[in-house]
């Protein structure tokens, strides 16, 4: 039996220490709307902050990438290039560049200074789906419906591993902090952690639910791993074992998050401010779970008029952003800051 509850006592999934203070009410957030971002013409698949928080990037199945001023909205740029939707996208960590997975086969960069193309990796063969930056940035990886990860040299825009291991098309990707681990899911409900130097497998788990896996993402220290299924569940393992290269251990289930909807799209789902865990839902909704008390939650209604693709949290932790099937992006604001127990 897989056990619950956090390995190590005094810290949480995220690394921070657990305050031992008496039992007290689980506080959840609250957020209020901000604002609109229009201009997609479909599905919005990804939108992301940049890493100082100043701009938003999204992109779409209307084949365009689009930059947005993050705090008036206004839209700066609109990057054309891709023959097919775009999947997913990836900012530099010094926010000049952002990259762009489309189903066309292909990765674009992008200058977003000027809103020029800058290179274009090509060597899938199928859909690429997901892509990720090391944290220096010269290191791309991305993963693709042709059910390897690639690894690609920035600079020089040539692929110099494949990696192989998955039997159904990779669906998302997450770099350890310091780029010495890799996280991938795919289709077939299995989830593989690679050394990200060598892409030697490190290990792979099935997430219990049979379902496709669609989201991955590690804590901030890399110990935990958040996983979103098709089976309307997110959960948190403690994979610290593995990334540790602790010979003959295995990832362990601490947590399962329920409530929202998730059975036909691979939506992202977040860590928030080491208190919370956010995920879109495909009933319009946004919900919201205390980190360590996940029967403590809330459900966020908004006018999204189609199911909601994803969420992501503003750098400063003081907000968020929505995107949805419908073509609409919406902002929301952090009303305060309560503290979890």
């Amino acid at each position: 039996m897989q056990q619950q509850g956090v390995k190590r006592p005094g810290e949480t999934p995220t690394g921070n220490p657990v305050p031992q203070a008496k039992k007290q009410k689980v506080v959840l957030p609250d957020f209020s709307f901000s604002q609109d971002l229009k201009g997609h013409l479909a599905c919005v698949s990804a939108v992301k902050y940049s890493p100082d928080g100043k701009w938003l990037a999204s992109c779409s199945s209307d084949k365009t990438v689009r930059i947005w001023d993050a705090e008036t909205g206004a839209l700066e740029k609109t990057l054309e290039g891709h023959t097919g939707g775009i999947n997913d996208l990836a900012w530099t960590t010094d926010c000049s560049h952002v990259a762009s997975a489309s189903d066309d086969n292909t990765i674009n960069l992008w200058e977003v200074s000027s809103g020029k193309l800058s290179k274009t990796f090509s060597g899938h063969t199928d859909h690429v789906f997901c892509v990720k930056f090391n944290k220096t940035s010269n290191i791309l990886y991305s993963g693709s419906f042709d059910k390897s990860i690639r690894v690609w040299d920035v600079n020089s825009g040539k692929c110099t591993k494949v990696i192989l291991g998955h039997v159904e098309p990779v669906t998302s990707l997450d770099v350890g902090k310091d780029g010495g681990v890799i996280a991938s899911s795919s289709y077939s409900g299995k989830i593989c952690i690679w050394d990200g130097r060598t892409g030697t497998s490190l290990g792979s788990f099935d997430d219990g639910t049979s379902k496709a896996v669609g989201n991955v993402m590690f804590s901030p220290n890399t110990k935990y791993l958040l996983t979103g299924t098709l089976g309307n569940r997110v959960n948190l393992w403690d994979v610290s074992a593995v990334v540790e290269r602790t010979a003959n251990k295995k990832p362990k289930l601490l947590k399962s998050y329920k409530g929202h909807k998730n059975e036909d799209y691979c939506i992202f789902s977040q860590f928030f401010a080491d208190k919370w865990i956010i995920s879109a839902s495909e009933d319009n909704t946004i919900k919201v779970w205390s980190l360590l008390h996940p029967d403590s939650s809330k459900t966020l209604t908004t006018t999204h008029t189609g199911p909601i693709m994803g969420v992501y949290v503003r750098p400063d932790k003081k907000g968020m952003v929505s995107f949805a099937m419908d073509g609409t992006i919406k902002t929301w604001i952090l009303e305060a800051q309560p503290s979890a127990p």
